[in-house]
């Protein structure tokens, strides 16, 4: 008896679409950003399709609009591709909550590249109508291989195929001509227990305690300092700018920034401080001191640290200076405050490397104490804006009440809608601590949004996104490096022992 798969259509597949139009806008009655131009989306022939449009989360990472379908090399998977994406985004069919979200459509695409690929390896070509129930159970046996997948993981993935017969109107060569496992469930093919919305564990109780712990403490104690350093080196970096500008007028330049070389040599002498050395990180290889010759460069007011270090004079005063003063790590004199539970300060002085890890620190300590003491989800914190804590008292004036303003955006469509949740009082200190980290930011980029990536050099997207979560992730490291001991991390592990 001979399968699907023996006896194989001899018909050529169609590569042509005969249900899209090459010029249909890919994004047409879809709710878009205001003044998006729409003589410039995406058409259904483009082998890349721009979905930015569409794209209205701050938390929806920039990569997930941009549709490569060029990166399929079979036509024919490309065309079924095409036709199953755009349908997915236009087509709601009877039973079905929604289409599918913008957001949501790279996710979808990777998933049915997953497929076809099995496909293919096991047919030697995609045409649906060849699939039978056998393909699709060696399909969900693949799924399982390994124990890697958990039963709602491996659901998700098998919405796929099941969608492909739903939405095979919508596709020229059809879709797949059966219903998958006889119209059972996904999630009760995958063997999940129940249906389940969220399957990622909580987080343990000890683990957010000291997250929180040492959040609070950046936003209460170590802030301050943060956030001074950066108004310590955008002063000295506008008066660098302008002292450069001046030097035109100056006959000895070299003199001009000797000179200046020495003035800074004799504020650190009569302060009692040393030369300005860097702090560890990637130079820690290096046991001789490092001199911190960006931090002198803004101070003798040169365009690059070879007009130092070029000159044999300036380099004679530096090195004779370290000898006298000795170094200081960091070099920046921003005052650091005194940690009150050791009675020391909190760190060495600032550079310009240990601010701007120190910065990214501070924003992380602020998303964790905004996402746990308010209750949002990442899309609703990641939607703040300036001026979204509102203080209100009682009617008798005896009690204040703290409100967050954002956007909800599940079950509110793609723009979301206007809410306020009720939190406490250091939700509202991170939050004025945060207005004030992403205000340089914001100005670079003219957006009022709170959770900006704070890096303002190079190229790099507007907002932090899903990096919060190697954010978090790096300032659990950063604790644990810097206040953790031996057997005993400043963060405890996980059940599993595992960071």
């Amino acid at each position: 008896m001979m399968t699907a798969h023996s006896a194989r259509r001899t018909d050529a597949i169609p590569v042509v679409s005969a249900v899209r139009r090459d010029d249909d806008p890919v994004l047409a009655g879809i709710t878009l950003r205001p003044g998006t131009d729409l003589a410039r989306l995406s058409r259904f022939s483009d082998d890349r399709w721009d979905l930015m449009p569409a794209f209205f989360r701050e938390n929806a990472p920039p990569s997930g609009a941009d549709l490569n379908f060029a990166a399929i090399a079979d036509p024919v998977q490309r065309l079924i591709a095409k036709e199953f994406i755009y349908a997915r985004l236009h087509e709601r069919l009877p039973g079905s909550r929604a289409c599918l979200a913008a957001t949501a459509a790279n996710g979808t695409l990777l998933m049915l590249k997953r497929f076809m690929a099995f496909v293919a390896a096991g047919a030697g070509r995609v045409d649906l109508a060849e699939i039978d129930q056998a393909m699709l159970d060696g399909y969900l046996a693949a799924l399982r291989a390994g124990g890697r997948r958990t039963a709602p993981a491996i659901a998700n993935l098998l919405e796929l195929p099941i969608a492909l017969h739903r939405y095979g109107q919508f596709l020229t060569g059809g879709g797949i001509r059966f219903e998958p496992w006889k119209g059972r469930p996904a999630f009760k093919v995958a063997g999940c227990t129940h249906a389940q919305e969220n399957t990622t564990l909580r987080i343990p109780e000890p683990v957010i305690a000291a997250m929180l712990h040492w959040s609070l403490k950046y936003v209460d104690c170590f802030a301050d300092d943060i956030l001074a350093a950066r108004e310590e080196i955008d002063t000295l970096e506008a008066r660098c700018t302008i002292m450069c500008a001046e030097r035109s007028t100056q006959a000895n330049l070299a003199l001009l920034v000797r000179q200046r070389l020495a003035a800074r040599v004799e504020v650190l002498r009569a302060a009692g401080r040393g030369m300005p050395v860097w702090s560890g990180g990637d130079r820690s290889h290096r046991t001789s001191p490092r001199i911190n010759y960006p931090l002198l460069r803004l101070y003798a007011g040169c365009d690059n640290t070879s007009q130092i270090t070029g000159s044999d004079p300036a380099m004679r005063l530096i090195i004779d200076a370290l000898n006298e003063l000795g170094p200081e790590t960091g070099g920046m004199d921003t005052p650091i405050s005194i940690d009150p539970d050791t009675g020391a300060p909190w760190r060495d002085r600032f550079d310009t490397s240990t601010l701007a890890h120190e910065e990214k620190m501070l924003q992380a300590a602020c998303y964790v104490v905004c996402a746990y003491l308010s209750g949002m989800r990442d899309s609703e914190v990641q939607a703040m804006r300036t001026g979204c804590h509102i203080v209100e008292r009682s009617a008798d004036g005896m009690i204040e009440r703290h409100r967050i303003r954002s956007v909800a955006y599940k079950w509110r469509g793609p723009r979301g809608a206007p809410e306020e949740w009720v939190t406490i009082a250091p939700v509202g200190r991170a939050v004025a601590v945060l207005e004030r980290l992403a205000a340089p930011a914001q100005h670079q980029r003219g957006l009022d949004t709170l959770w900006l990536v704070l890096k303002l050099w190079g190229k790099t997207k507007d907002h932090v996104s899903s990096t919060i979560v190697r954010t978090l992730d790096e300032f659990r490291t950063h604790l644990d490096a810097r206040y953790g001991l031996p057997g005993e991390p400043a963060v405890p592990n996980g059940p599993n022992g595992q960071p």
